[in-house]
């Protein structure tokens, strides 16, 4: 619901019953016995069994006699507070309605859809996503509202392009030479494999009706005309998640440049082949550093999300846990590994999530030109006759495309009548004259560069204001129709009372009224004591490996950030100076620095063998000196001097005259990012708890010291407890939260107590029996 403010949806998800649903109409007007009055509201059975329903996820004990009596106790109290929001006339007031309407606007837009068009889409949407299809298109721009001449030009442009699909010339020759999309050149008008869901609405369902091997008539979307060649369908290969190890060349790189990262991924590709674990190499010798973190972990991904040739190369491998060869994509080197392939799930699991994804967009649209279809019918529109309506048309003038356009509304034509909507259910009518549109006209209008005829741009206003006039007159009907319309209504228009009252005399006052909140604390101390506590450490690790592993890692303090790389400092030989380049990294190390207190950053200083050993400790001066005075603390510093006795590199001596960067963190969960990279493998929970807070921790004798669960699955619990804490009373801050939660439900059941006095309940016993099963 996103035009839910985030007050409002604070509100609805409160309570079992607060949110119960009620219809517009007055109670007193029903034929339906009464269930349940609170003072001058009755509520009939039909009511509370809507909201009762609504509310409850025990479909096992729905009608059972102390559940209902429990929700009927709940949705009693609810309706106390509405009778005191209506006594004060908080639905009646500027503000109040003003809000409301809002609301209404988006309540009233799923009813004004066919939901039998929407059903059979949502079941044709299911059965094409079983499907993948390759095609290509063409495509002759043309805005939405083109003048007819501007139109007709880009039909035959295409009429022409569709001829010359009929001979031997290749479609992708004919793209390059008619279609106007961008990405033509490079791709021919290929758009590879795509399903349901993935293009504008038009567009799926003319390639889902074309067979293999043909091309489509010409059809338009709100991009222009298209016509599309199916080159081949596929049953769905589902959803996939992948892994890569990436090495990345520039936009435009040399010949070098390219032989150079193609050297690499096969470095990184043999290390693979060699036996060392996806995760070494990856941390290794990944550019991606948006995924190097969690073992090159991409977001799970369906037929065309995802670069073509990650896509071509994901589907080609047969078992998950097994890679590919390196692959080339315009961004640079991959290896590709399989992590999960997930199938199409069944109708009945994905039917709410379609219901949702027809009734957006271009789909939207269809639907609701459909519904409005049936409104003509229904209401016995008639399009007005043809000579008053070229009488309306001779009103146009070029002030019309530019926004300025003015009516003389004492013509005799402006009183004449253009049409009638008729409803039998209920009986309504109501008569829509000449001067309606006009103003309609008048108001709508705005400037349009790209259209030179007048009287059409009044035929694409005429157009929506029939759509719009057919629209609302049902919506106008929509409350006396549709039963589940009226309950959301009146829910919504309860909920902002019960907001505003629950605001007023619950939780505002909790919040603001410290006196009385400190008071509330002091008699009732008693119940805001620590317990025996235990501060400790709780590691949930996927196995005996990889425990061993995270001990060696927690002997260290500190825990290296994998996720983010920084280049090493290069110096000219026999030079402790720092270039541009390397204050320009320097800034970048302090900016991340300063924006997490708990890392450290290590430093390693190099010479080159044929430079004097002490070069290395001279460039680390004037470096270390640079982050003093960006006022990182000494403290955070790991400074190591290595001298001449670690070069990497014989060929280049340049990579030798170096100094290493790299971040460490102080917190244990940092450890999460570096055995993650294959999922699940540890879970860290620090804190201070009491008995009954961690079952693991309950487990253990509450004493100092380390201890080892290990679980049938594999899974090992490691747990460190640093102390144990004795009870004590909480002081007024650290029981500050529980105090404003118990003050809040004390002042809401005062206040309840004194609803109950005002606004007597009672129930009708005999209509509740009649629901117990």
């Amino acid at each position: 619901m996103n035009f839910f403010s985030q007050k409002k949806y604070n509100l609805f998800i409160l309570g079992t019953c607060l949110y119960a649903c009620t219809p517009s109409q007055s109670p007193t007007t029903s034929k339906e016995p009464t269930i349940i009055s609170v003072g001058t509201q009755n509520i009939n059975t039909s009511e509370f069994k809507y909201a009762y329903e609504k509310s409850t996820t025990k479909r096992d004990s729905l009608y059972q006699e102390k559940h209902l009596r429990d929700y009927l106790k709940l949705f009693s109290q609810f309706k106390l507070k509405i009778a005191e929001g209506k006594k004060r006339g908080m639905d009646t007031t500027e503000n109040f309605k003003q809000e409301f309407a809002g609301y209404q606007e988006q309540l009233a837009m799923p009813f004004l859809l066919d939901t039998q068009a929407q059903d059979s889409l949502i079941k044709t949407t299911y059965k094409r996503l079983q499907e993948e299809i390759q095609a290509s298109h063409i495509l002759i721009r043309i805005p939405t509202n083109a003048s007819p001449a501007d139109t007709l030009n880009a039909f035959i442009k295409m009429g022409e392009a569709l001829a010359k699909t009929a001979t031997n010339e290749p479609f992708a020759q004919i793209a390059k030479q008619y279609s106007q999309d961008p990405s033509v050149e490079s791709n021919g008008g290929n758009l590879g494999y795509f399903t349901a869901l993935q293009m504008v609405y038009p567009f799926e369902d003319v390639a889902y009706r074309t067979p293999k091997g043909k091309v489509s008539g010409i059809f338009r979307t709100n991009f222009g005309y298209h016509i599309l060649k199916v080159h081949d369908r596929r049953s769905t290969q589902g959803k996939l998640q992948i892994a890569h190890i990436m090495k990345q060349i520039p936009q435009k790189p040399s010949e070098s440049e390219q032989s150079q990262a193609k050297k690499i991924i096969e470095e990184a590709y043999e290390k693979l082949q060699n036996g060392e674990t996806w995760e070494s190499v990856c941390t290794k010798y990944s550019d991606d550093a948006t995924s190097v973190s969690k073992g090159g972990l991409l977001p799970p991904f369906k037929v065309g999300e995802i670069l073509p040739e990650l896509e071509n190369t994901a589907f080609t491998i047969g078992q998950v846990g097994e890679y590919s060869k390196p692959v080339l994509s315009p961004y640079g080197w991959h290896i590709v590994k399989l992590v999960e392939k997930t199938n199409l799930l069944p109708f009945a699991e994905m039917q709410n999530s379609l219901r949702a994804e027809v009734s957006k967009e271009s789909r939207f649209e269809y639907l609701q030109e459909v519904f409005v279809k049936k409104l003509k019918k229904e209401f016995n529109y008639k399009t007005p006759e043809t000579k008053k309506y070229e009488n309306i048309r001779n009103m146009a003038d070029k002030r019309l495309l530019q926004g300025s356009w003015s009516y003389d509304l004492s013509k005799e034509i402006t009183k004449e009548k253009l049409f009638t909507l008729k409803s039998k259910k209920p009986a309504r009518k109501k008569e829509f004259f000449v001067k309606d549109f006009l103003a309609y006209a008048y108001l709508k209008q705005v400037t349009q560069s790209t259209l030179q005829d007048e009287k059409y741009y009044l035929d694409i206003l005429y157009k929506n204001f029939e759509k719009e006039s057919l629209l609302n007159f049902e919506k106008e009907n929509l409350l006396d129709k549709k039963q589940e319309y009226r309950y959301l209504v009146q829910e919504y228009k309860e909920g902002i009372m019960l907001f505003e009252l629950m605001r007023e005399k619950v939780w505002n006052k909790a919040l603001e009224d410290t006196t009385a909140l400190k008071d509330f604390f002091e008699k009732n101390k008693q119940n805001y004591q620590w317990g025996q506590r235990a501060t400790a450490n709780i590691y949930t690790v996927a196995n005996t490996q990889a425990l061993q592993e995270l001990k060696t890692y927690l002997l260290r303090k500190n825990y290296p950030v994998t996720q983010v790389k920084i280049p090493n400092l290069l110096f000219d030989k026999n030079s402790n100076a720092l270039t541009e380049e390397t204050v320009r990294i320097t800034n970048e190390v302090v900016d991340i620095m300063r924006q997490d207190p708990n890392l450290r950053l290590e430093i390693i200083a190099h010479a080159d063998p044929s430079e004097k050993a002490t070069l290395a400790q001279e460039r680390l001066d004037p470096f270390i000196k640079q982050l003093a005075f960006k006022r990182i603390d000494e403290k955070r510093l790991i400074i190591k001097n290595f001298g001449n006795s670690q070069p990497i590199s014989k060929t280049n001596r340049a990579l030798n005259q170096r100094i290493e960067l790299a971040l460490y963190s102080v917190q244990k969960k940092q450890l999460e990012y570096l055995f993650n990279q294959i999922p699940n493998t540890l879970k860290i929970t620090e804190g201070t708890f009491q008995k009954g807070d961690n079952t693991w921790l309950d487990k253990v004798e509450w004493k100092a010291g380390n201890y080892t669960l290990n679980q049938p699955n594999g899974q090992v619990i490691y747990i460190e407890i640093a102390d144990i804490k004795i009870p004590r009373p909480k002081a007024y801050d650290e029981a500050r939260g529980y105090v404003v939660t118990d003050y809040q439900k004390f002042l809401e059941k005062t206040w309840l107590e004194e609803l109950e006095r005002t606004y007597p309940t009672k129930i009708n016993e005999v209509e509740l029996k009649k629901l117990i099963k």
